[in-house]
């Protein structure tokens, strides 16, 4: 969640509240973050 901030017209310069808004946020499943270990343990080591 973002909490209500300040924001600007750009045309006038008037300050106007932006309200306060619910936000999508990414969480990884189990399944996904066994496939992403799975992947990093048979992985080759990076070479710089």
């Amino acid at each position: 969640d973002k909490p209500q901030r300040p924001g600007r017209n750009p045309k006038t310069g008037e300050e106007i509240p932006i309200s306060a808004r619910r936000v999508v946020t990414f969480h990884a499943s189990q399944k996904l973050k066994a496939m992403v270990e799975k992947a990093r343990h048979g992985a080759k080591p990076q070479e710089s």
